[in-house]
């Protein structure tokens, strides 16, 4: 006889983690756009309606849709169009064909531990299209993802992918009856990224990658010409009452991330687990065919 592990039931994911990153992916496209309206604007004796509907941070993967843009916007703010202008220069130079910044799906270490190419791309092209998802069809959904290992075989044995987590997902090879199988998984939320991308990413690592892309280097560089500077914008501050001006707040940042934030939690909750007994599965005495 032989048995088979599968998932019977799958705990609903929070709705609210969904909103989280739209929150902080609609944040991060936005202070592009503030970005390039501030540069742009305070070279401007005045901005008429027309100018001001034509101020925004582009994004285009192709040169020559770059180029039309340039033209069209140069007629109403030429600020920002034109190409002799600092603006538009750093503008352009932050553009996918040109910047060569790429984020990938996974960390290079598991790339190369899974044997799995990981899938590239530029932070721009990431912001749009998540950006573009969330205000025209939906937020972003958050899937479950499971992965697992087997005691008693090596690394190169196991498969270290995280996979469909639905009911009725297999976890684990069939085993022999009567002969007992350690088995670990590891289950995770994840965000699907929108077509033409297929990968299937950590929510939190995909905004921190995009986050710090932005304040380490697209927004220095748009503001000063250079991303190399001795302070980048702080990863969070304190929004609250404390009597602090906004420049206070920027300069002394006194808050840790969210990713540190969740690393502690995650630390104790993995330590918790594994001072657990064994977990053994419900059996249901159920046949399969193949």
């Amino acid at each position: 006889m032989r048995f088979r592990t599968v998932v019977s039931k799958v705990r609903p994911i929070p709705p609210v983690i969904s909103l989280l990153f739209s929150e902080a992916i609609n944040h991060l496209r936005a202070v592009l756009d503030n970005t390039v309206w501030h540069l742009a604007t305070e070279q401007m004796d005045s901005v008429s309606e027309k100018a001001a509907r034509a101020i925004n941070m582009p994004i285009y993967k192709d040169s020559q849709k770059f180029s039309e843009w340039a033209r069209k916007t140069r007629t109403h703010a030429p600020e920002l169009g034109k190409e002799t202008k600092s603006t538009y220069q750093r503008v352009k130079a932050l553009q996918p064909f040109t910047d060569t910044f790429r984020i990938p799906s996974i960390s290079p270490t598991l790339s190369a531990l899974i044997d799995v190419e990981a899938e590239k791309v530029h932070p721009l092209l990431l912001l749009q299209s998540y950006s573009n998802l969330d205000k025209h069809r939906e937020i972003a959904i958050m899937v479950g993802r499971v992965k697992t290992t087997l005691g008693g075989l090596s690394f190169q044995e196991q498969d270290p992918s995280f996979r469909e987590m639905i009911e009725g997902t297999t976890v684990a090879p069939d085993g022999n009856w009567g002969t007992p199988v350690s088995i670990d998984s590891q289950a995770a939320v994840m965000v699907e990224r929108p077509a033409p991308w297929t990968a299937a990413v950590s929510p939190t690592t995909e905004i921190k990658r995009l986050r710090d892309w932005v304040r380490e280097e697209a927004l220095p560089f748009l503001v000063t010409g250079s991303n190399e500077v001795e302070n980048a914008l702080p990863v969070t501050i304190e929004i609250g009452n404390d009597g602090r001006t906004l420049s206070e707040r920027i300069t002394t940042p006194n808050r840790t991330s969210t990713q540190e934030r969740m690393g502690t939690i995650t630390l104790q909750r993995y330590v918790e687990a594994e001072t657990q007994p064994p977990h053994y599965p419900i059996v249901v005495d159920e046949e399969f065919d193949d």
